[in-house]
């Protein structure tokens, strides 16, 4: 028994191995057999009852942080080796099958909350049975969580081998090193390429200025701070530029980082339905994407985003370059270009069928 705001609470707690209660459970209905019509699934896991009547199931009060380490509990393969019934005179709704809003609140308490922790505390304390349960239970959900997370990085290593790559045939030395292509979602991926290719990037290159050197890399704002390809020494903040990643520079969603503070954006490849004159927008700041007949260079590698203000005809002097680095690196290097497995794959056509005579 618990006391809580003044109401008695009675914490019923019964534990035994799911092959037992199959075993000696023999009024209560499971599959193929039906006695008392109560499902034996039914019977298991945590409960709210009120005045003696058992209402509805309530494992989810197992994710409230204060009962963390008991939150294996909520697992469905765990409720079926114990009950636990928390009895009270709580609240229902009209039909009865559900406690209603204020009950609710009421075990959402942090107080309530620990009184039930110092409860299962002492079962812990108490009941070799319980927490060998709980340990057992526990070393289980943390083997499969990594059991999954190693299959998933092993799936993920063998994509990784079937995608596109291509080689730089301008440095002996690296000729056979495979540079594999970004993916959609992949913007860390695009940010690393981009900065590695930067100190490949040969003097005399005529696209030389796209190559901005990035100093920083953040998961929080624009993604990095860079610098023009020429300038070694950094002493005044006006040097650092702002740049950001996309894999896919669009103009049907919002740019999702202010215009006035992005400098160039760096993305894999455009969106094929992109146009001269269409608006990008920040939220704040609108500009138009334009392709300067005057740089025949930006030309042939992406475009510019010009005309930038605000409904308040507040405008940025500045213009935001846009490249793509798939278009980009096949202009600075000689490059030999390879599908991978997996486009091959998707490429490949259906058989067509026999024509019928």
């Amino acid at each position: 028994m618990i006391n809580y705001n003044g109401s008695s609470y009675c914490l019923i707690l019964a534990i035994d191995g799911n092959r037992k209660a199959l075993d000696y459970y023999e009024d209560l209905a499971r599959q193929g057999k039906k006695k008392s019509g109560i499902p034996f699934s039914s019977q298991r896991g945590t409960f709210i009852c009120s005045e003696g009547i058992k209402i509805c199931p309530y494992n989810e009060i197992f994710q409230e942080s204060v009962l963390e380490d008991y939150s294996s509990l909520s697992d469905n393969k765990v409720q079926s080796h114990y009950t636990f019934m928390i009895e009270g005179s709580f609240q229902l709704v009209t039909n009865r099958n559900s406690i209603s809003e204020a009950s609710n609140q009421i075990l959402k308490q942090e107080e309530f909350l620990k009184k039930i922790k110092n409860f299962l505390d002492k079962a812990w304390n108490d009941s070799q049975i319980f927490r060998e349960l709980i340990e057992r239970i526990g070393r289980q959900i943390s083997d499969a969580k990594t059991d999954t997370q190693v299959k998933q990085f092993n799936q993920s290593k063998e994509y990784f081998l079937g995608r596109d790559f291509f080689h730089i045939l301008d440095f002996p030395q690296k000729k056979e090193q495979k540079f594999f292509c970004p993916i959609p979602g992949e913007e860390q991926g695009l940010g690393a390429l981009y900065t590695l290719l930067h100190y490949l990037v040969p003097d005399h290159s005529p696209y030389i200025r796209f190559w901005l050197r990035p100093l920083s890399f953040s998961a929080q704002g624009l993604d990095s701070l860079a610098l023009d390809f020429s300038t070694h020494k950094v002493d005044n903040p006006e040097q650092l530029k702002g740049l950001e990643y996309k894999y896919l520079f669009t103009t049907e969603e919002t740019f999702n980082h202010p215009l006035v503070i992005t400098d160039q954006i760096i993305c894999w490849e455009f969106d094929s339905l992109l146009e001269p004159g269409q608006s990008i927008s920040d939220g704040n700041y609108i500009g138009e994407v334009v392709f300067p007949a005057n740089d025949p260079k930006l030309q042939e590698i992406g475009d510019k985003i010009t005309n930038i203000k605000n409904q308040y005809s507040s405008c940025h002097n500045n213009d935001v370059i846009v490249i793509s680095l798939k278009e980009l690196i096949p202009k600075t290097f000689n490059c030999d270009w390879h599908k991978g497995y997996l486009t091959l794959k998707g490429n490949k056509k259906k058989r067509r069928g026999k024509s019928k005579p």
